[in-house]
């Protein structure tokens, strides 16, 4: 796991992440399943988690409210791309590097 920041919070991880992509916060907590969208998103659950061990409930609360089951797929979805996709897994190291 990723050292915690005390004073970062999901609304900064979605600040980062929005701006990193050019979107918007409504994208964000959208129903959109453009890729683009979906990858921000899976990268917004995935920090919260990593960063700040966040419960599914509360993330899925913050995004959109998504029911935590949703969000334990994308967190377990954003695992299989930082394995196996490298945009991905750059796309994280930098926003996780603006956000340290």
């Amino acid at each position: 796991m990723i050292e915690k920041r005390s004073e970062l919070t999901i609304r900064e991880i979605k600040k980062a992440v929005s701006q990193f992509y050019g979107l918007s916060y409504a994208d964000l907590e959208g129903k959109s399943r453009l890729k683009q969208i979906m990858n921000a998103r899976h990268i917004c659950v995935y920090l919260s988690r990593e960063m700040l061990h966040k419960p599914y409930m509360q993330i899925g609360k913050d995004l959109g409210n998504r029911d935590h089951t949703t969000i334990q797929s994308s967190y377990n979805r954003a695992c299989e791309l930082m394995k196996k996709d490298n945009a991905f897994r750059m796309a994280v190291d930098k926003i996780k590097e603006k956000l340290m």
